[in-house]
This record gives structure tokens, sequence and C-alpha cells, in this order.
């Protein structure tokens, strides 16, 4: 019934959708209250005052409206596919009532993106290369894609596009601290630690930074460091098992296996599929004599993710060290099988797996596996 207004009385259509977009808005305001604003897009009740604000609004003016729309779909395209296409489909249906066509161009080409096999790196894309986007949302749409691409394990493109955030907005936290992830996947410990710290002096109580920070401490041996940071993500949010698992690791490498044991168990008792938690677990286990409970953590955690040479590896030593040395050397062997082996613990532990090989002949055999496995 508003609808037909649109064409039988426009300022009766304007009024309607203004008054109804402005009593989004209030409701949304409340629902803000009490809500950090890094939570505000994963709350469902304040995201439907957005979106129904934002349809509202469209409706009332394309025109004016449409720029800061597209700003929020750089917000969307942030989050989880499913909210990406709620705001894609919110402006499909605004283009469809008011019938203006610049409106319609950029519902399609969105809806279009959401299609793809990637739909947030898509649409990014396309909001960066049509979108008149002011500097604070054009930071965020280099950050999220760059984001995308730390998720596609595209390390260097990822800290070049993060890099772009940066260079357009440096106050941005989550730039800095997506930025400072990237490095630590790359293995470049010390550049994560110094994004991190920056992302950190800008927003003190981001746990995602400080726990990501704790890691490439760990990463990079400063285990007290390490322990430090985790412990003041978990202050902030207890229920961290990312940062229990992390905590759990910097621990036993520094020999405390208690608090290692402690902190791993919690964390799998918050999520039981997680794998790491399992193979750190599993290390504690090994490092304490208990071979028995260390197979079982390795093999919880080859249940949850098969393709891992290196758990497959630990395994061995633990099967061996209980005395299992035909499993063990399967172990070994199904490790030796797979793709992209070139720890040299691998190396070690199928010499270990050996049962009363002569030291010359496990030397050599070292030498051997080491030139095979390299060279490939």
């Amino acid at each position: 019934m508003v609808r037909q207004q649109r064409t039988r009385s426009p300022q009766r259509w304007t009024a309607a959708h203004l008054r109804l977009a402005d009593t989004h808005a209030a409701w949304r305001t409340d629902a803000e209250q009490g809500l950090a604003e890094s939570k505000r897009w994963a709350d469902p009740l304040w995201r439907r005052h957005r979106l129904d604000e934002t349809y509202h609004r469209l409706c009332a003016n394309p025109a004016v409206h449409l720029a800061a729309a597209l700003e929020q779909a750089v917000q969307a395209a942030g989050q989880e596919t499913a909210i990406l296409r709620q705001w894609t489909d919110t402006l499909g249906q605004a283009a469809r009532d008011t019938a203006e066509p610049t409106l319609q161009s950029w519902a399609d080409r969105l809806q279009n993106a959401v299609a793809e096999d990637e739909p947030a790196l898509a649409a990014l894309t396309a909001l960066l290369a049509h979108g008149q986007l002011g500097s604070t949302a054009r930071a965020w749409a280099h950050t999220y894609r760059g984001q995308c691409l730390c998720l596609a394990d595209l390390d260097d493109e990822s800290i070049a596009e993060l890099g772009r955030a940066i260079a357009v907005d440096s106050s941005n936290a989550r730039a800095w601290a997506f930025r400072g992830e990237a490095h630590r996947c790359r293995g470049n410990n010390e550049q994560a630690v110094s994004d991190l710290t920056t992302a950190l002096s800008l927003d003190p109580a981001d746990v995602w930074a400080l726990a990501g920070r704790g890691e490439a401490h760990r990463m990079a041996g400063h285990h007290d460091q390490a322990v430090a940071d985790l412990t003041s993500a978990l202050d902030l949010e207890p229920d961290d098992a990312w940062a229990l698992a992390y905590r759990g690791a910097a621990h036993r490498m520094t020999g405390r296996y208690d608090q290692a044991l402690t902190d791993l168990t919690a964390a799998l008792d918050i999520q039981p599929d997680y794998a790491r938690a399992f193979t750190q677990r599993g290390l504690v286990h090994l490092q304490t004599g208990r071979y028995d409970e260390a197979v079982a953590d390795f093999s919880a955690s080859l249940g949850l993710k098969a393709d891992n040479p290196w758990v497959l590896c630990q395994r061995g030593v633990a099967r061996r060290a209980a005395g299992q040395f035909s499993s063990a050397q399967e172990d070994i062997a199904d490790a030796a099988d797979q793709d992209a082996i070139t720890d040299l613990l691998l190396y070690l532990a199928e010499l270990s797996a050996l049962d009363h090989a002569p030291t010359a002949d496990r030397a050599q055999q070292c030498s051997r596996l080491i030139r095979e496995r390299t060279s490939r």
C-alpha cells in the first residue's frame, strides 16, 4: 500500500519512508546500548533495524542515501556471507520499489558479486572499483579484502592490501591487527608483534589482537611475553578457546606442564573439535612420559584434520616410546607420503621409529632422507 504512493503521491511516499526510517533509527540506537561497536553487526536485532532504516531511506531518496548505503555494504562484506546477502537483498528490494536506475545498477552488481566463489572479496573489489567511498569506508574495504586474502592463505597479497588500508587511514586498528596476523602466518613474527602493538595502542581492549600478539611472541620464542598477552586476553574473554590453547602451548614450551595441561583441557572443554589443542596436549603428554595419552590426543587431532604429516610424526614418536614399533613405522611412512614435508623433525622422527638400527645406519639414513625430501 505504501509502495503505491510513489507514483500517486510522491511527497506522501517520501514522508512515509522517512518516518519509518527514523523509527528504525531510534530502535537501532536503543539496541546499541551496552553493545560494543565491534559487536553490532553480529547482533541480529541491531542489524535488522539498520537494514530497515537503510531500506526506507533509499526508498525516500535514493540519490541522497545511496552513498551511505554503499559504505554500510562495506561493513556487511566484512561479516559472514549470509549477512552480506541480507544487505544486497535489501538494496535489491529498494531498487525494485523505487525503479531508480543507479540504485538498480548497484544492487545488480553486488548481487552478482555475492553469487561468486568468494562473495566478500568480489563485493569489496566492486565497491573499491566503482563506489565513491569516503576515506574511512575505503580503508575498511581494503582491510576486509586483506582479511579475505589472509584467510585464503595469500599472505603476501594480504599484507600489501592491508598496507593500502593503513595508508588511507592509519587510525584503523583492525587493519594493523589483520596485517599483524598476516605477518604472523608468514612467519614474520617481529613484524607481527610491531603491527599488533600498534593495533593495541589504538584499541587496548582488542582481545583478538592481544591473543595474536601473544602467539607471535610464542612463535618468536618470547614465552613469558606470550603468556602475559594471552593472560590479558583471557582476563577480557575467559572462554576464548584459541587464547587458552596458545597459552597452554607457551606453558608447555617453558616446561610448565601442569599449567599447560589445564589450559589445553579447558580449551577442549569449550571447543571439543579443536585439532590444534589436541595436538598441543598430545605434546604435553609425550614430554611428560604419558605415551598412551599422547597417542590418543594425536589420534583425535588427526581424526579432525587428517592431512597433517607433522602430527603423524609425533604420533609415530609416541607409539615408538610406548613400544608400538610397527605402528610407529606406519605413521612415519604415511607422513612421508604426504606433500610439503620439510621439517627436519620428520627425518629425526622417522629415524627414532626405526627399532634397533645401528647409530651409523641411522646417520646414513638421515642424510638420505634429507636429500630426498628437500630435492622434491
